[in-house]
């Protein structure tokens, strides 16, 4: 396994390994390792505590990813040897997920997991990113010591939804995309019609039950005139 060395532009510190990883909550065993300390990190949400971060050397950079949240860390390579060594071993374990058929039923699969999966890295230039948003990670000096929270997926999320917008309202004003313009005259006249109903001496005449009840409305007429506007949403 090939870890590359941070070199800081700011505040000289002692030069040593720097590793990037990333935790998230959402899949015990997937987003992270269902073990201590990760565990006890991930229940405590530890990497959100700024005084805590400073205290031990590191630079997280943390926040939500859809319903989750992700926590990237920056920290010495003896500070992970010290405190989660498994992930600088070629390690491996596995995990199970409960999988919902459309039929109710439930099945359960196990799938490999490598510690080293958690692992994060950096382009040519040395700048390192996380795995699951691509977010840019802090650089590791003492002056980003501490916790900082992110909104970049939402605010990520919000630009892609205002760019397929765009890409609506171009298709709207686009010729190949154009609506049909409404006709100038409408398609049938309900003054005509109306006329042509109350010269009809059946429809001019009102018919009543015994109860004097209407019963025009279900006359031939009348169904014929709704049958034709029905026609024409249709």
């Amino acid at each position: 396994m090939t870890l590359l060395i941070s070199k800081t532009s700011k505040k000289k510190i002692d030069m040593e390994e720097i590793i990037y990883f990333e935790i998230n909550n959402w899949f015990a065993g997937r987003d992270y390792p269902y073990e201590d300390p990760f565990k006890q990190w991930v229940k405590d949400a530890k990497f959100e505590d700024v005084e805590w971060c400073k205290n031990n050397k590191l630079c997280v950079k943390y926040g939500n990813v859809d319903m989750s949240v992700s926590w990237c860390v920056g920290a010495t390579r003896s500070w992970v040897i010290e405190h989660c060594p498994n992930l600088l071993s070629d390690g491996e374990y596995t995990y199970d997920l409960i999988h919902c058929g459309s039929d109710g039923s439930e099945v359960r699969k196990s799938y490999p997991r490598k510690y080293s999966d958690f692992l994060c890295h950096c382009d040519e230039d040395g700048t390192y990113y996380s795995r699951i948003d691509g977010w840019k990670l802090p650089e590791y000096c003492e002056e980003n010591f501490g916790a900082v929270h992110t909104d970049e997926y939402w605010t990520n999320l919000e630009n892609e939804l205002e760019e397929e917008d765009e890409e609506y309202d171009e298709e709207d004003v686009n010729p190949e995309f154009a609506r049909t313009p409404a006709s100038p005259e409408p398609l049938y006249d309900d003054e005509k019609y109306d006329e042509e109903e109350d010269v009809n001496p059946e429809s001019s005449q009102s018919t009543t039950s015994p109860n004097n009840e209407d019963v025009n409305s279900t006359s031939p007429t009348l169904l014929n005139k709704l049958w034709r506007k029905l026609r024409h949403l249709l």
